[in-house]
C-alpha cells in the first residue's frame, strides 16, 4: 500500500470519524445532553471538520515523506480539535455508553492519524504501515456511529 492510496481512507477517516455522532432520538432527563442535543452539537463540530478536510487537497504521490509529512500536518490538527470538541460533550444517561464507544473509536482513528503524522515528520517508513490501519479504524468508527443511531454519518 502507498501512502497516497491509504491517504485516501485517511483522509475519510479525518473528515468522518467525529460526524459519526450524528443520530437522532430524545429524552433523558439527566444533566447531560438528550440524544438530540448531543447530535446537533455533534453534527456542528463535524460538519466544520469535514469542511476544513475537504479543502486540504489530497497530494497525488503520498510516497514522498516530505509530501506525506505536508498533508498531515494539515488534516492531523483538524482531527484533533474535532476529537477534543467532541470529548467535551457531556451525554445524558441514556446515550452514555454508545457515546462513550464512538469517542474510543474517535480517540482511537485520532491517535492513528496523530502517529501517522509524527512518522511523516521523521521520515519515518513505518508510517505506510500504519496507513494500512486507516480503514479498521474508519470501519470501527462507522459501527459506532450506526449504533449511536446515526443518520448521516460513518
Amino acid at each position: 500500500m502507498t501512502w497516497r492510496s491509504a491517504a485516501a481512507g485517511l483522509t475519510i477517516v479525518a473528515m468522518g470519524v467525529g460526524v459519526s455522532a450524528c443520530g437522532s432520538s430524545s429524552g433523558g432527563s439527566d444533566s447531560g445532553l438528550s440524544r438530540s442535543d448531543l447530535a446537533s452539537k455533534a453534527n456542528a463540530i463535524c460538519t466544520k471538520a469535514q469542511t476544513d478536510a475537504k479543502a486540504v487537497p489530497a497530494p497525488s504521490d503520498l510516497t514522498d515523506a516530505t509530501v506525506a509529512a505536508a498533508y498531515f500536518d494539515k488534516i492531523a490538527p483538524i482531527t484533533q480539535t474535532e476529537t477534543d470538541a467532541l470529548l467535551a460533550l457531556k451525554p445524558a444517561d441514556e446515550a452514555k455508553d454508545d457515546f462513550a464507544a464512538f469517542t474510543r473509536a474517535q480517540s482511537d482513528a485520532n491517535d492513528l492519524l496523530q502517529t501517522i503524522r509524527k512518522k511523516a515528520d521523521a521520515k519515518d517508513a513505518s508510517g505506510l504501515e500504519d496507513l494500512k490501519k486507516v480503514q479498521g479504524a474508519g470501519d470501527a468508527v462507522s459501527s459506532a456511529a450506526k449504533k449511536l443511531g446515526a443518520k448521516t454519518c460513518g
